[in-house]
């Protein structure tokens, strides 16, 4: 099943239209006033409350960020009363777009919303501190087998961090949610990357002896 990166957002009842990051499945209240085609509003004081990810259903309309591709809940409900569009800014790296009534994404059958998480966003900040595009992940990928079911996605980039900038981690898991055994992370250097194949290449961890190579 593919995967989309999804953060659910909560728009504050004003003239705002800055994409907070609440993590809160809801439906929006409308916005009180037209859009402006000069300026994009910004809020001073985002919330940073945040509930349990549910991952919307199929069907689900959203927006994505064109720089750092983070992915917003989204429709026309959201936008103020017979306006054309608004002006949005993405909460995670601050691009900006005017967004037009119903040019939205829709969730298809066989995708699925994955929550961007924290990490998530602490790379596209990291990225932008080091002029990379937001969306960079890095440059050596490598295969993480044998993996045992207990491990999760903090755990392996805590473990191979240490062999430098860790960019991504995605354990590959089955329809029901539970992990198919292998796992793929991305380092941001290559150098990174040769070290963690040296480094964890046989290497035990909770029981098991990992297998680390370049994807095939």
């Amino acid at each position: 099943m593919s995967r989309i990166l999804l953060l659910l957002f909560l728009l504050l009842p004003s003239s705002t239209s800055f994409l907070l990051p609440s993590f809160r499945p809801s439906l929006f209240p409308p916005l009180n006033s037209e859009p402006d085609k000069t300026e994009t509003d910004v809020v001073t004081t985002p919330t940073t409350e945040k509930a349990p990810f549910i991952a919307p259903p199929p069907g689900s309309s959203y927006v994505k960020c064109g720089r750092c591709q983070a992915s917003f809940l989204f429709s026309d409900a959201s936008l103020p009363p017979k306006s054309r569009g608004k002006y949005l800014e993405c909460s995670v790296c601050s691009h900006s777009w005017y967004q037009s009534r119903g040019k939205f994404f829709e969730l298809k059958e066989g995708f699925e919303f994955i929550e961007f998480e924290e990490r998530s966003i602490n790379r596209v900040h990291n990225n932008l501190k080091n002029n990379r595009p937001a969306d960079f992940t890095g440059k050596s990928k490598l295969y993480v087998g044998n993996l045992s079911f207990n491990i999760k996605e903090e755990d392996l980039t805590e473990i191979f961090q240490k062999f430098g900038e860790v960019g991504d981690c995605s354990i590959v898991r089955d329809e029901t949610g539970r992990s198919r055994g292998f796992a793929f992370v991305t380092m941001v250097e290559e150098d990174g990357g040769k070290k963690a194949q040296e480094g964890m290449d046989g290497e035990e961890v909770d029981g098991r002896v990992l297998q680390v190579r370049e994807p095939n």
